[in-house]
């Protein structure tokens, strides 16, 4: 009796002229079905694959440069383009982690007076109202005719390093189907097998009982 009831619990299928023309194939198609399924849901909660899209991101560590496409922009961390104060820089994920300077044109100390762009310099001395024109290969031990004391700085464009914090672009990402969706998927991929394997249930009974129709009178025709 229990067994009869667990082969009755393993027929998914039926056929509507007969009640279980094909008991075995039944529990066949029965079990491919349960192991589909099963296969469907596990691959839901294992599967790690994801949809790479390109997205536009703000404010990303500079860090993360290496990773973003074309060109972008980064900017120091006081930068402010309303009140005009820090750095911002457009570059590639070629550059953008190598060391970055800016031109500072302005009074620079004597000592970094080697380090100005410029190659004819005009350099003041201390107590301001003195000031003489030397060269940049002699600037750091030019002194005016008339004074004793080395002048303390000189003007020009000194490449400056500034430390970027932040940048904008765009970059790839990797976005994950949620776990809700792939098991909605699954339970798509279980109905369309269970149909599937109800059609081809379907198709051999009909088989069958056009079988077992044809069986008396090809009898009959023999005798």
């Amino acid at each position: 009796m229990m067994k009869s009831n667990a082969v009755k619990a393993m027929n998914f299928f039926g056929y509507a002229p007969v009640e279980n023309p094909l008991p075995g194939l039944n529990v066949l198609l029965t079990l491919v079905h349960l192991l589909g399924t099963i296969a469907f849901f596990v691959y839901a909660f294992v599967d790690s694959s994801c949809d790479e899209v390109t997205v536009y991101k703000t404010d990303q560590p500079l860090s993360t440069c290496a990773g973003m496409l074309a060109t972008f922009t980064c900017r120091t961390s006081d930068y402010d383009a309303a009140t005009s104060t820090g750095h911002e820089k457009t570059l590639n994920n070629k550059n953008c982690l190598t060391e970055q300077t800016v031109a500072v044109y302005g009074l620079h100390p004597r000592e970094k007076c080697s380090e100005i762009v410029e190659q004819s310099l005009t350099c003041h001395f201390d107590g301001g109202g003195y000031s003489i024109g030397v060269t940049k290969a002699s600037c750091a031990s030019a002194v005016g005719p008339e004074f004793t004391a080395y002048y303390s700085t000189c003007e020009g464009t000194l490449m400056e390093p500034i430390t970027l914090s932040s940048c904008d672009g765009f970059t790839n990402v990797c976005i994950s189907t949620p776990i809700s969706v792939r098991m909605s998927q699954a339970l798509a991929y279980s109905t369309s097998l269970m149909g599937l394997l109800a059609l081809i249930y379907n198709f051999q009974c009909k088989r069958e009982n056009q079988k077992k129709e044809g069986s008396p009178q090809q009898d009959g025709e023999s005798l």
